[in-house]
Formats: C-alpha cells, sequence, structure tokens
C-alpha cells in the first residue's frame, strides 16, 4: 500500500473514530432539525400556553379594529399575545378592580383599557410586571383604534378612513429572478426569510468554524509530529509530499463525512415536514423548512471542500515553519487573518449580497467559499459567478499545494523557527 494511503487511514480513523467528532457531528443534525422545526414548536407552545389579554372597551369596533391590525402583522413582527374582547363595565374603578385579581390570579396576562366619553384616547396596559418593550408593541397595536377615533372626531367615517389609508399597488417586476433565500424573495419580513436568515447565519457559522478546525487539525498534527521528533520515523519510510498528501486527505475525508451527515439531516428534515404539520402549525413548518434548501447543505459541503484545500494546505505548510506550538500559532496568522477576512466580509454583505463589494469578494479565492456561499444562500447568483469562483478556487488550491509543499519539503526537518522566505529555500541535504 502506497505512503500517502497508509498515513490517509492513519489521520482519518484518529479523528472520525474520536469522541469530539462523534460529539459535534451529532450536534450539527440535532442544530439543523432544531432550526427546522423550532420555531414551529415555539409558536404551538405559546399559542396553548399564552393566557389571554383582554380588550376593555363597551364598543366591539375596539376590538375589531386591534385584532385586525394584530392580524395584519407578520409572524416574527407580531406580539406573543391572545386577545378576547370584555364588554363589561368600561369605567376605570369597576374594570381595574374586576381584573387586576384575574392578573394577580393569573387567569388572564393581562388587559388593556380603553377610555371612552371624557377619556376617550386613553389607553392603559396591566400586567404583572410591564417591562418598556412590552408597553411600546402594544402602543402600536392601539396606533390605528387611536386614529380612527380621532378621525371620528373630525367627521371623517370608518369607510372614508379606509379608504384613506388603503394601500398603493405597486406592480414589481425583476429582470432576474428571485433566489429561495431570504433577502432574494423580496418578501419582506415573512417566516420564511427570517428563517431563511437565521439558518443562513448558522450555516456560515458554521463553514467558517470547520475550515478552522480542520485547517488547525492539520496544523497540530504537523507541529506535534515535528516537536516530538515523530517525523523522523515517517520521512525515512515517506516522501515528505505524500505525508503531507496522506494528512489532507484524510483529515479532509473526515470533513466531508461529516457534512454528509448533515445533509442527510437536512434531507431527514425536509422529509418529516408533512408529518410534523399534523401535530404543529402547518404554514409555519413549511415556511421555515423550505427555507433550509437541500441545495444550501450541498453547497455548504462544496465550498468547505474548497475553504478546507486552500486554507488547511496554507496551515501545514506555514506550520512547518515553526518547532513549538507558540511558534505554530503564530506562523499561521496570516492565514487565519485571511479567514475572518473573508467571512467578515460576507456578514458585512448580509442585506446587499449582490453589492459591488460582495460580488467582488465572492471572486476573490480566499475569500470565495464564504461569501459566495453568503451571497448563494440569500440571492440569487448566475451560474457562470459560482462556475468562476469554483474554477479560481481550484486554481488557488493547487497553487496552495504546490507552496506549502515546498514549505513542507524544506522545513519539516528543520527543528528551529523559520522566516516564510527562509522556508522557501531548500535546507541542505541530510
Amino acid at each position: 500500500m502506497p505512503a500517502w494511503r497508509v498515513i490517509l487511514r492513519r489521520e482519518f480513523r484518529d479523528l472520525a473514530g474520536g469522541r469530539t467528532y462523534l460529539v459535534t457531528t451529532l450536534l450539527g443534525v440535532v442544530l439543523i432539525l432544531a432550526l427546522s422545526f423550532l420555531p414551529a414548536i415555539v409558536q404551538y407552545i405559546n399559542t396553548a400556553t399564552t393566557r389571554p389579554v383582554r380588550v376593555v372597551s363597551p364598543d366591539p369596533t375596539a376590538y375589531q379594529i386591534i385584532r385586525a391590525y394584530l392580524d395584519s402583522l407578520p409572524p416574527p413582527l407580531r406580539p406573543g399575545m391572545i386577545l378576547e374582547p370584555d364588554t363589561g363595565d368600561p369605567s376605570w374603578s369597576v374594570a381595574s378592580q374586576r381584573l387586576d385579581e384575574l392578573v394577580r390570579q393569573g387567569k388572564i396576562r393581562g388587559y388593556l383599557w380603553v377610555g371612552t366619553g371624557p377619556e376617550a384616547g386613553v389607553f392603559r396596559y396591566t400586567e404583572k410586571t410591564v417591562d418598556a418593550s412590552e408597553l411600546s408593541r402594544v402602543q402600536q397595536l392601539v396606533v390605528p383604534l387611536a386614529v380612527s377615533q380621532r378621525a371620528a372626531a373630525v367627521g371623517i367615517s370608518m369607510a372614508q378612513l379606509q379608504e384613506l389609508s388603503r394601500p398603493v399597488p405597486v406592480e414589481g417586476r425583476s429582470l432576474v429572478t428571485p433566489g429561495k433565500g431570504a433577502a432574494g424573495g423580496g418578501a419582506g419580513w415573512t417566516a420564511e426569510s427570517v428563517g431563511g436568515q437565521i439558518l443562513t447565519y448558522v450555516l456560515l457559522l458554521a463553514l467558517y468554524m470547520a475550515i478552522v478546525l480542520y485547517g488547525t487539525n492539520i496544523s497540530m498534527s504537523v507541529i506535534n509530529e515535528k516537536s516530538s521528533r515523530v517525523v523522523e520515523l515517517l520521512v525515512a519510510t515517506a516522501r515528505p509530499h505524500e505525508i503531507m498528501a496522506g494528512k489532507l486527505l484524510g483529515v479532509g475525508l473526515a470533513g466531508l463525512l461529516q457534512f454528509t451527515v448533515w445533509l442527510l439531516a437536512g434531507v431527514a428534515a425536509l422529509a418529516l415536514a408533512r408529518l410534523a404539520g399534523r401535530f404543529l402549525p402547518m404554514e409555519t413548518v413549511s415556511a421555515v423548512v423550505r427555507s433550509a434548501p437541500v441545495a444550501s447543505l450541498v453547497y455548504l459541503a462544496l465550498f468547505f471542500m474548497l475553504g478546507y484545500l486552500i486554507y488547511a494546505s496554507l496551515y501545514a505548510g506555514l506550520t512547518a515553519t515553526a518547532a513549538r506550538v507558540e511558534q505554530a500559532n503564530q506562523a499561521t496568522l496570516p492565514a487565519g487573518m485571511l479567514l475572518a477576512v473573508g467571512v467578515s466580509i460576507a456578514f458585512m454583505a448580509w442585506g446587499v449580497p449582490d453589492s459591488p463589494v460582495a460580488v467582488a469578494a465572492s471572486f476573490f479565492p480566499f475569500f470565495t467559499p464564504m461569501v459566495m456561499f453568503a451571497r448563494i444562500a440569500l440571492s440569487s447568483v448566475p451560474p457562470w459567478q459560482i462556475a468562476v469562483g469554483v474554477v479560481l478556487c481550484l486554481f488557488t488550491a493547487w497553487g496552495a499545494l504546490v507552496l506549502s509543499g515546498r514549505l513542507y519539503r524544506n522545513n519539516v526537518l528543520r527543528f528551529r523557527r523559520v522566516g516564510l522566505l527562509a522556508g522557501l529555500r531548500a535546507s541542505p541535504r541530510r
């Protein structure tokens, strides 16, 4: 068996057979399933356990206006309230005595008192504890009612007010078909868009952390073998480029296996969506699960491998110029800074994934894995741009392999700190 295959098997088994690898793989599966169904589960629990908020007014129209406005809000912006009308005694003194006791007993969450007569336009909201954010949400709820009351005071009928506030239709035309990402549909703050943004954020963070994790694994493997002089035994039986190739392929296959498991978890989430719809709000389930298409996980695996090949090669070559762990951290700092800048640009381009900065950065191979993935997940990217980005990454990975192979070959038997330029020069023959 070739030496590089022996090293590949050893690296793969050491990493994939470890407890940390198994735990992170299972945590990734749980996270994917949780992000797919957690919003629906939370909505179901809130709906089942939330106590009602009473709207106290002798006029049923007041409740209807507030209820209509609440229903018109997108789910992510809708306060977690179940409203019910209360047309009992409208006076504040009587209503507060009656309803304060219900709030203390926990039978209702709170109540909104709507002033009438001399106190028209006065609103009081009562809970056990009212914070500023809750009061702000309630204030937004009563704005349509206050507007309608003021309109009636100046002689504007409800029909006239509705006509004045009727939305102006604007026809939107897209020359490029928007993608299924959160920002591409242009539908505003829907359950699907918010779920897609949250999931894309987590996947992008996972991509960054995976590249750092596996790149660091390569770095630690190289420096541990140098510091323990095990590399001398390896070089006696295999060529330096075979050692590095075996390490890169072994750790890379372990990472690809992990992403394959996560991809299967995403497929399982789609398959379970129909079953979950029997027990959970189907609208929310389908919206959030649709926001996590399998294509995003496929691109995640693709750009992980591209990013891994580029940065793991750099980590391996730069680490070879060090002699101790402390020196390895310093030697790999340039690669770490490139990776951090790439993921920072991806996060900065969140709201405008097709901005000139994001588009340009997605073609810079060291940034492509993060920025291009974010653009694909959040908007519609032309296929030719994806193809160009992938090809540039492949050429860069090949160049990084050549450069790092030379650094590794020249410095694997140097047991002192070597500068980058000195490391590119061949060491004396042994």
